[in-house]
């Protein structure tokens, strides 16, 4: 009897059958299921161990490039490249340890260790005559000195009509207040450019025999961003006036109400307009850059957070992609496959790799020398890493996946920047500028309320400003901070003394 033949089978038996491949299916179903979540966490947890671990040879160990890769014989001969003679060599590796100091911008003062005038007789009883000389340098610190200046005012009066004159005052930056331009300008930068919290300082000043409250430097700093503030909005102004900006946001922690909040940064990298603005905003949503950049218009370069697409709807902004985000996606994959470089993760990041070094040759030409080149060079590889995304069936949620969405669904303003000589390929120069911000709240933590990060954005914005254009923050503070009161009197315009459009003579 054929069993095979369902007909002739009593049917308490076929439906057993039937159960029997249902559970099958089933069990199959979960089966893929499970696979593809223990797909998903070895991928996370390859990925995590190599960030943290990151020169571990435990990292050889990662998940293997088939949990990301499908046999396709296509696509793995596409970016096959002919095959090169490999030549080595044997060189000294410097020694960076023994590498000299530069001291040459340092005062210098010169020590003459002579021989006595009887030292200088020689022994057969002629005097010795000098051949040459020995150098040598020693780099001597000195502390930093509090001192005061006691400003004494004469009065004269008139016998015959009782007038009285003296001479003008002294104007110090924070009314009814001690501190001097100098003394406030070091509190500020040990603060938000050195990230010394302010009782910390306060300790450090004990060594100098002065005793100031944690909460009186706070008070100072804050008073004189209140006095500074004409310079911020001097700033916000500044953007109006450029047509290349990069945006980024990073989150802080809120002490009052306790939350999360985020800094938003503006930055402008063109010759002669080299600045950046920080803004703090209690939330992430879209409103704060809406609001900030309701009059600009020009090249907006971003990374693809969602908060950023009004702009990128409007008519007037040219919305530009950043290729440093879209390169990380992939160096993720290729760190959570044990570092394996040669599947469709590591071969994109060549073709990557071809982009900014075309950006590494062309950096120094003109804007218009740039965009040629651009055109020439990049743009047919743009078209063949597009090509390759184009042909990836990556499993889903899979880190591979992931990048390869990413770049599909950013890719027109990925490949905007070719159109515009003065675009830049990623978005990193203004995550230079987040980093110090980033380092600076690993130590203090939290900012106390809203009106207290607006004034330390403010501080930020100008003497990461300051960096930009080679200025001394030092010697930049020390001065606007002089001329607080002349800029309340309309004496001085607050434009004129932004970092990138101020003297330099002004401040040395």
């Amino acid at each position: 009897m054929d069993i095979s033949n369902s007909q002739m089978l009593p049917q308490p038996v076929e439906d057993l059958l039937a159960k029997k491949d249902k559970l099958i299916a089933e069990q199959q179903e979960k089966i893929e299921t499970l696979s593809s979540k223990l797909s998903w966490f070895e991928q996370q947890f390859n990925l995590l161990r190599s960030k943290k671990f990151s020169k571990s040879s435990e990292t050889q160990h990662a998940l293997q490039l088939s949990l990301f890769d499908e046999d396709d014989q296509e696509l793995q001969q596409e970016l096959e490249k002919p095959k090169q003679e490999t030549i080595t060599y044997t060189r000294k590796k410097p020694n960076r340890n023994n590498k000299p100091l530069d001291t040459s911008a340092l005062p210098r003062e010169i020590n003459v260790i002579d021989l006595s005038d009887e030292e200088k007789q020689c022994t057969c009883g002629n005097c010795l005559e000098q051949f040459g000389e020995d150098r040598r340098e020693e780099l001597v610190f000195q502390p930093a000195q509090f001192k005061v200046i006691e400003h004494v005012r004469p009065k004269y009066t008139c016998r015959s009509c009782e007038t009285v004159k003296m001479a003008k005052a002294v104007e110090l930056p924070i009314p009814k207040s001690k501190a001097s331009a100098s003394l406030i300008a070091e509190v500020i930068l040990n603060k938000y450019q050195y990230h010394l919290p302010f009782y910390r300082q306060s300790k450090m000043m004990a060594n100098h025999q002065i005793t100031i409250p944690d909460n009186t430097l706070a008070g100072w700093v804050m008073k004189a961003s209140e006095q500074l503030a004409p310079l911020g909005e001097a700033l916000w102004q500044a953007i109006h006036s450029v047509h290349v900006l990069q945006a980024d946001e990073t989150p802080v922690k809120l002490l009052k109400p306790e939350k999360k909040a985020y800094m938003w940064l503006y930055h402008c990298y063109l010759p002669g307009k080299q600045f950046v603005v920080f803004d703090f905003h209690l939330g992430r949503g879209s409103a704060a850059v809406d609001t900030r950049l309701e009059q600009f218009s020009g090249l907006l370069q971003t990374d693809g957070y969602a908060g950023y697409n009004n702009q990128r709807k409007r008519k007037d902004i040219i919305s530009l992609g950043c290729w440093d985000h879209a390169r990380r996606k992939f160096t993720d994959v290729v760190k959570a496959c044990g570092n394996n470089k040669t599947g469709k993760a590591g071969k994109i990041l060549k073709k990557i790799a071809e982009l900014y070094d075309i950006e590494s040759r062309i950096k120094t030409l003109t804007f218009d020398e740039r965009k040629r080149i651009r055109q020439k060079e990049a743009k047919p590889k743009l078209a063949a890493i597009h090509s390759f995304l184009m042909k990836i069936n990556a499993p889903p949620k899979s880190l591979l996946a992931t990048a390869v969405n990413y770049c599909k669904n950013q890719w027109a303003d990925l490949t905007q920047y070719i159109d515009y000589g003065e675009a830049q390929i990623s978005n990193c120069w203004i995550e230079n500028q987040v980093r110090p911000f980033a380092v600076g709240k690993r130590n203090w933590l939290f900012v106390g309320n809203e009106a207290s990060a607006q004034k330390a954005a403010l501080l930020y914005s100008l003497i990461q400003s300051c960096l930009l254009n080679k200025i001394n923050p030092r010697q930049y503070l020390v001065y606007v901070l002089k001329q607080v009161h002349a800029i309340r009197r309309r004496e001085v315009s607050p434009d004129s003394l932004l970092p990138h459009t101020i003297n330099p003579q002004l401040i040395k």
